[in-house]
Parts: C-alpha cells; sequence; structure tokens
C-alpha cells in the first residue's frame, strides 16, 4: 500500500506538498519511507528546489525528506541512494541555483 501511495505521490510531490492538508499527511508518510520510496519523491522534489524550499508548506516535506535521507546516513556507513542522487544532481544544477539551493537550505 505505502508503495502505491509513493508512486502516485511521484508524479505530482511538488503540487501535493504545497497542500496545507495534503503536506502534513506527506511528511508523516516520509518518516515510514524506504529508501527507494525516498530516492523516488527526492527525484520529483527536485524539480523545483525554489518551491520546495521556500513554499510554507512544501518546506515541510523536504525538511521530512532530509531529516530521513539523514536516518539513513546514520544507520549505514554508506550512504544512501537518495545521497547520492542529491550530489548527481547538485553537479548538473549551473552554479547560480546551486548557491540559492544551499541558501534555502539554511532556513529548513
Amino acid at each position: 500500500m505505502l508503495q502505491n501511495i509513493f508512486r502516485q505521490l511521484s508524479s505530482e510531490a511538488v503540487k501535493v506538498s504545497q497542500s496545507p492538508t495534503v503536506s502534513f499527511i506527506v511528511e508523516e508518510l516520509v518518516r515510514l519511507a524506504d529508501r527507494a520510496q525516498l530516492t523516488m519523491l527526492l527525484e520529483q522534489l527536485s524539480v523545483d528546489w525554489e518551491v520546495v524550499c521556500c513554499h510554507q508548506f512544501a518546506s515541510h516535506v523536504t525538511q521530512a525528506v532530509v531529516n530521513r535521507c539523514g536516518y539513513f546516513i546514520r544507520k549505514r556507513s554508506s550512504l544512501p541512494p537518495c545521497t547520492h542522487y542529491i550530489l548527481s544532481t547538485t553537479a548538473a544544477i549551473n552554479r547560480f541555483s546551486l548557491t540559492r539551493f544551499l541558501f534555502f537550505a539554511d532556513f529548513l
């Protein structure tokens, strides 16, 4: 069931995370996500870093995802797939966007 929810969520993660009601539910679901589900969600959120880092509700979802990545980092010595995705994504982002993302991430 959780896999189906994340599959549906992956198609509209940015839009759904902006909803006051649904963002709260997504935050709770992220706490239950495994590595694959977290990676899928992170890939969709990375479509628009500015929105998911600055929006009143979407930023909470982003924070929950980052916290969950921290769980996997602490759990294992090797980095989880979501962390590798962040590293490869940030390498592909132009310098200006990366600087803005890091600036906004400081507020999370």
